[in-house]
């Protein structure tokens, strides 16, 4: 199979799947990029891909590594954020009524995935906190601090979600919610598109 990272295309015909993550995380760090996805025959593959090679390695022709610059590494973190808030806060409103008639299964389901969310906001947004210290992954630091500043209180938030949701306390848990949470997210909102510019809406 042929690898192409960079620009540059690589022969390789061992089938140790973690030897080729090495390779590729290698080749990638000597290009100063940073990873997004694979295209694979073709098809764009951007979870899991150690199984996905693993099943068809005997088939695969073709491996095309899609990287990013450090700055389109931060904005890809950022366009996800900004998105998945915008889809977010109506859902998160919608629950907020049901809460009000009390806690189920469902809604405590939806509470998880909810929460599930949050920790990869945090996570990224930790990752790209410590890029900043060392090689200023955004360039509007301002905005950024703002950004960091309301994530940390949504985060301050979370202990309190949790003790309500154990407690199914639905209306401690829609307060919280709609007074609180949903707020939050519009703040990092605001502060995502005051740092890329635009809404990434308006850029697809």
């Amino acid at each position: 199979m042929y690898i192409n990272i960079a620009g540059k295309n690589f022969e390789w015909n061992e089938k140790d799947i973690n030897s080729l993550l090495n390779f590729i995380e290698d080749k990638l760090s000597e290009s100063h990029l940073y990873f997004s996805h694979m295209i694979i025959d073709g098809e764009p593959i951007y979870e899991n891909f150690d199984m996905y090679i693993q099943d068809n390695i005997d088939n695969i022709d073709n491996i095309n590594i899609i990287a990013r610059t450090l700055k389109e590494f931060a904005e890809d973190i950022l366009y996800s954020t900004y998105e998945y808030i915008q889809e977010a806060i109506p859902q998160l409103e919608s629950l907020c009524n049901k809460l009000y008639i009390g806690v189920d299964e469902y809604t405590l389901l939806d509470l998880n995935d909810f929460l599930e969310a949050l920790e990869w906001i945090f996570d990224s947004t930790a990752t790209i906190d410590s890029l900043n210290a060392t090689h200023n992954a955004t360039e509007n630091f301002e905005e950024w601090n703002e950004y960091v500043k309301a994530v940390l209180t949504l985060k301050k938030f979370l202990p309190q979600l949790l003790e309500a949701m154990e407690n199914e306390d639905s209306i401690l848990l829609s307060d919280l919610i709609l007074y609180e949470v949903i707020e939050t997210l519009n703040n990092m909102s605001n502060a995502i598109v005051s740092m890329i510019g635009v809404a990434p809406d308006e850029v697809h």
